[in-house]
């Protein structure tokens, strides 16, 4: 226990578990005053001390969360807006066992240690927003915009959502604009507190929802603009706003109720934005939020979705037809040999255009037969266009096209034990082309894979259940496209793997506390890792690796009265590469040497991570939330030389809400704790993203 304590609180352990200590005492103070109007304070915390059922759409039907039989993680509107989030990678830090390596441009989501390579274009995460794919690394840390709930499925989601899901399935749903005329407006100020003084920043936005013809037609719009002049410098010219930035992110929802059986929805959302990107630093020459550059250092992205939702709701029947555009250019320049020098400029574009058809009938939401089912079928079309120059001049051209069967049933006994299977095939077709120099090579596949599941579930009461899962996951090949030298270098195979899952969900005393444990083993082979090729000495990415991974997670809610909410969570997993041997470069006899992998960590997999916190709502109005976010040791390369320590952070919240407006001052990494989110040595140069430094702010609401 001591270790553990001391892992996670770290240096000045007792100071600043003081400080939160007493800010728990403040607010756990006897309410005084006079009882306020329940218009005044718009907040569920204080009209009832239950915990509120949760249903979510994680096998794609409406289900109770507690009903669930796999390890999910919710969190709904309210959540999210009371603790301040703003995009995923600040979310994810309340999911147990998932991490989210942020190198400014890509985000590699991993979940229970299941990770991706350096260079991928895929995840092994799906992302999906309303049901329709967020494809590529570079596009899934989205802005948290008018959101209903976001749920993260941990375990292959192959049987349901088909390839790159092999570790997991993100899955944000947008609020739906109805009868209620609701809206808000909101304004903010932050500032970043770094080694060169305080760097500001501002966003301003709001969402608004309205019937135009009652009972019949819908409209929801959002809109969020922000700036930072960023935390970072660069020496070379003293630039104290080196990775600036601007977003603006646009939502609007259309929705049609013809009948009470159908509902049609067009869903919209844009994006564009310019960020400095420079996070970049080589810590054997600049300071911390230091950089060094000459060459230009900037990102640009632009995006667009369009999604059309059909729904009939029957008697017996349930039909649903999801149609969805999803668009999206990335341009990042970056100086990577990180000197005042010009030696190693790089320019990478991505251009993603995804097309997608997905149609499921399923059993009637209201039907009360023992057996409920669900088949469906998914069309998909993707081009994607890459450019790379460092040094060497790459471009890519990448067509991708499947098909997929997949269908599931539940069927009970007894009316307590229930019985799951569910399958899918998957259908998939690759065809690309690079351009490098002088040289021109392509490569195409064409394969299919049958993804089953089976699980088991049985009710001890009617308030715990326990269950166990069998799955399998599935994660595409594709192309080397910033390192290919020759067609023998250009693609690489799938990657597979088996997750054996066990866990019980629970709630007790009258739904005032819910707590549910799992424990997981995962088994990977064909792991898609980057080595050195032996004749060329270039790096590629193949499939030579054996893995596994395997742990517990534990989350807890808890509602003890009225106003007070408690909640946590926990996740160890522990991953070992089993089987590896590649040929690399050794620059002391300069030629090629075989490494063994085997014994090592995966990379960017923290042996784990937690979070507690407790948030309290004053019945006059006044409110407060602490979170504590624990991220364990991991290695930041294969090879398990880059070790990044355990660390943790503190954000707090203080506000205040009487009748329609709202006021909220918050801190953000409270004790401004450094690590880094990405750090490499290559021979004799070292480099690495820093972290966000201490953050603190206002935000002032106005809701109608």
């Amino acid at each position: 226990m001591k270790q553990f304590v001391t892992a996670a609180v770290g240096r000045n352990r007792i100071y600043r578990l003081g400080l939160i200590m007493l800010f728990l005492i403040f607010f756990s103070s006897p309410a005084i005053g006079k009882d306020s109007p329940e218009s005044s304070v718009k907040n569920e915390d204080i009209a009832s001390a239950k915990l509120e059922a949760v249903t979510v759409t994680a096998q794609k039907k409406e289900e109770n969360v507690q009903q669930v039989p796999m390890s999910l993680s919710v969190f709904s509107d309210q959540m999210i807006e009371a603790s301040g989030i703003k995009n995923n990678i600040e979310l994810m830090r309340l999911a147990p066992n998932v991490y989210v390596r942020d190198a400014g441009s890509n985000y590699q989501t991993i979940i229970r240690g299941v990770t991706g390579f350096e260079n991928a274009l895929h995840s092994v995460v799906g992302y999906y927003i309303n049901d329709i794919n967020i494809p590529l690394v570079y596009m899934q840390n989205p802005d948290l915009l008018d959101v209903e709930r976001v749920e993260v499925l941990k375990g292959p989601q192959g049987a349901l959502y088909g390839r790159n899901s092999e570790s997991g399935v993100i899955n944000i749903v947008t609020r739906q604009p109805d009868n209620e005329q609701r809206g808000k407006v909101f304004c903010e100020y932050n500032s970043y507190d770094t080694e060169h003084g305080s760097a500001p920043g501002h966003q301003v936005g709001g969402n608004f929802s309205t019937p135009l013809v009652k009972d019949t037609l819908y409209l929801g719009v959002a809109g969020k603009y922000s700036y930072t002049d960023g935390f970072m410098k660069n020496k070379y010219d003293n630039d104290d706003k080196a990775d600036k930035g601007e977003q603006f992110n646009g939502h609007m929802n259309l929705r049609w109720t013809p009948t009470q059986a159908w509902d049609v929805a067009l869903i919209l959302d844009a994006l564009d934005s310019d960020d400095g990107f420079s996070p970049f630093r080589n810590p054997q020459t600049t300071g911390r939020h230091v950089v060094n550059y000459n060459d230009e250092h900037d990102r640009e992205q632009n995006g667009n979705t369009q999604a059309l939702r059909i729904k009939y709701q029957g008697d017996t029947i349930d039909v649903l037809s999801v149609t969805g555009r999803n668009d999206f250019d990335d341009k990042v320049l970056a100086d990577y040999d990180m000197t005042p020098m010009t030696i190693l400029p790089s320019t990478q574009k991505e251009e993603d255009t995804l097309y997608s058809q997905e149609f499921r009938i399923s059993s009637s939401a209201n039907s009360q037969h023992p057996y409920s089912w669900l088949v469906g079928t998914y069309f998909f079309k993707e081009d994607i266009g890459t450019f790379f120059n460092m040094g060497t001049v790459k471009t890519t051209d990448i067509d991708i096209e499947g098909v997929a069967l997949f269908g599931q049933g539940t069927y009970t006994l007894f009316g307590k034990l229930h019985l799951t299977g569910g399958a899918r095939y998957d259908y998939q077709t690759m065809d690309g082309t690079q351009h490098c120099n002088n040289a021109e090579y392509d490569g195409d596949s064409s394969k299919g894979e049958f993804l089953p599941k089976l699980s088991i579930a049985y009710d001890l009461t009617d308030a715990a259940m326990v269950y166990a899962t069998v799955s399998k996951g599935y994660m595409s090949g594709g192309y080397n496209f910033t390192t290919a030298t020759s067609k023998d270098t250009f693609m690489y195979g799938p990657e597979y793997s088996w997750n054996y899952e066990i866990g019980l969900k629970s709630s007790w005393l009258d739904n005032r506390l819910i707590t549910n444990l799992s424990a997981f083993y995962i088994d990977m082979k064909d792991k898609q890792v980057s080595e050195v090729d032996a004749v060329t000495l270039s790096a590629n990415t193949s499939n030579a690796a054996k893995a596994r991974s395997m742990g517990v997670e534990l989350e807890v809610q808890a509602r003890p009265v009225r106003g007070w909410n408690i909640y946590g969570g926990i996740g160890y997993s522990n991953t070992k590469i089993k089987d590896w041997i590649a040929t690399e470069f050794n620059s002391v006899y300069n030629g090629t040497v075989q490494y063994d992998y085997s014994g090592k960590k995966l990379p960017n997999a923290p042996s784990y991570t937690y979070n507690i916190g407790t948030q309290y709502m004053h019945e006059t109005g006044f409110y407060g939330r602490v979170d504590l976010l624990g991220t364990g040791a991991f290695y930041h390369d294969s090879k398990n030389t880059v070790r990044e320590e355990s660390y943790e952070l503190v954000n707090l919240r203080l506000g205040y809400m009487m009748n329609d407006f709202e006021i909220a001052f918050w801190c953000k990494n409270l004790f401004d704790k450094d690590y880094y989110t990405v750090h490499f040595a290559w021979g004799g140069m070292e480099g690495g993203f820093d972290s966000e430094p201490r953050q603190v702010g206002t935000t002032l609401t106005y809701r109608f």
